[in-house]
């Protein structure tokens, strides 16, 4: 699902609802750091997103098992939102949901990812230097 347009355009949705809840109650930095530790947790247990896609897996379960990983740590409202992508059948897609967030929010707050390479270490006065120029 995750490159189908069907996959694109269910993370696109969700992922606009997300920043417009947190644009409207000002909470776009708390949701993004939210989302960049969904994020992670995802790429640091990869049984994670199996047992999340699993239509074995009874969505009570699913629901509890995520509330027990992140609720201490995510907001209450992301704790929902993660709740109702469970109810929606929707959960196959988080990490192209959390993907299509960031981009979005990059492309909001007119920030660009860049690569540097160089043929040599930089040394700390020459990546502050980089810093400047490219902000």
């Amino acid at each position: 699902m995750q490159d189908s347009k069907l996959g694109q355009r269910i993370a696109q949705r969700y992922a606009e609802a997300l920043i417009a809840l947190g644009t409207q109650d000002q909470l776009l930095d708390r949701f993004d750091a939210d989302i960049l530790l969904i994020e992670t947790a995802l790429k640091d247990q990869p049984d994670l997103q199996g047992f999340l896609a699993s239509p074995l897996i009874k969505r009570e379960i699913k629901k509890a098992v995520l509330i027990k990983a992140f609720a201490s740590s995510l907001h209450p409202l992301t704790t929902n939102f993660l709740g109702l992508l469970v109810d929606r059948r929707r959960i196959v897609a988080l990490e192209q949901i959390c993907q299509t967030f960031r981009r979005i929010l990059r492309e909001l707050r007119k920030v660009v990812l860049v690569d540097v390479v160089s043929a040599v270490p930089l040394s700390s006065e020459q990546i502050e230097q980089l810093k400047t120029r490219l902000t």
